[in-house]
């Protein structure tokens, strides 16, 4: 049993997609404080000049102990007509866009308040395309009591994983010792970031999803599951 334990993020890249792929059970991080100016709310889709952030902003005044679960959008500002228009005007004439722009103009046409459920109404979305058939699981449902560290092992125990498997910025706040001493092998991503052809030259990484998906369609499930090197 494989565990992942990540806090959502909003369109993600494919690094998070290829530990759902290598997850027997993933567990949304959704009960711990939510940190303005993180993946939680954004992330860069390609452009003919490089790349550009899409910010879906939230409501943070009088909120600074926030859970991400707890995390409301800031519906006063036109957020999802721009980012729809700015995947419209940079991926138009990627191979893949008129097969998939209809699940994103649906996607942003309804009425968000929850940031956690945009972000998960899209992994979801994503997740299905590419056929990665992820067990996501909401930490908060789990009803963990642990902080920091202690909160990842507890509910590494809880899922009753036998393996974790974190990012690679976990190496500064996770040590093997307290794995082991419950009988949980702690794992790394030593991710590698895969390239493919975009539709402007060369080649930008660490982009959402959703760059892979307008480029490479549904065969960008090869590069997430490591079935490919390229496509």
């Amino acid at each position: 049993m494989r565990a992942v334990i990540l806090q959502p993020g909003y369109l993600p890249w494919i690094g998070f997609f290829d530990l759902a792929a290598k997850s027997d059970i993933f567990v949304i991080l959704d009960c711990v404080q939510f940190d303005k100016r993180s993946w939680r709310n954004r992330n860069r889709i390609r452009t003919s000049t490089g790349w550009q952030w899409l910010s879906v902003p939230v409501i943070t005044k009088g909120r600074f102990t926030q859970r991400v679960s707890e995390t409301l959008i800031d519906n006063t500002r036109s957020w999802a007509h721009k980012h729809l228009s700015a995947i419209k005007t940079h991926y138009s004439k990627a191979p893949y866009f008129a097969e998939f722009i209809p699940l994103f103009e649906e996607a942003f046409n309804r009425d968000w308040e929850s940031l956690l459920e945009l972000d998960m109404y899209f992994i979801r979305m994503l997740d299905d395309i590419f056929e990665l058939r992820t067990n996501y699981v909401m930490a908060s449902t789990l009803e963990p009591t642990g902080k920091k560290a202690d909160l990842i092992l507890e509910l590494a125990k809880v899922v009753h994983a036998d393996h974790y498997l974190n990012g690679d910025m976990g190496r500064s706040y996770l040590s093997p010792e307290p794995f082991a001493a419950n009988g949980i092998e702690l794992e790394f991503h030593n991710y590698v970031h895969p390239t493919y052809k975009q539709c402007y030259e060369g080649f930008e990484s660490h982009l959402s999803a959703i760059d892979l998906l307008f480029n490479c369609g549904r065969e960008g499930r090869k590069l997430i599951v490591g079935s490919s090197d390229t496509i």
